[in-house]
């Protein structure tokens, strides 16, 4: 019985171990700043994007994303002619 209970303990450790060493491995590793980063309020926020939208450029207009369209409506499509003589003959 105590085989079996010692069998049931290690299944159990082992992911845990798994686990805790893992979390030593993130903590021995040293962190990378690649860059500074600020906590904004709304009003920030507000300012900035006032900011960039005086900046950007009013003679060219937004682009959206996705695929182009066709650059035809139809609307601009003219109806076909059908001519008297083709259809009688």
């Amino acid at each position: 019985m105590s085989f079996a209970k010692g069998a049931l303990q290690q299944d159990h450790i082992k992911p845990l171990t798994a686990v805790n060493n893992e979390a030593k491995l993130r903590r021995s590793t040293k962190s990378i700043v690649l860059g500074k980063a600020t906590v904004m309020s709304y009003e920030d926020l507000v300012v900035k994007h006032l900011e960039r939208k005086a900046k950007q450029d009013v003679s060219k207009p937004i682009e959206k994303r996705g695929r182009k369209q066709n650059g035809h409506n139809e609307a601009d499509t003219p109806e076909p002619v059908i001519d008297e003589q083709s259809k009688e003959g």
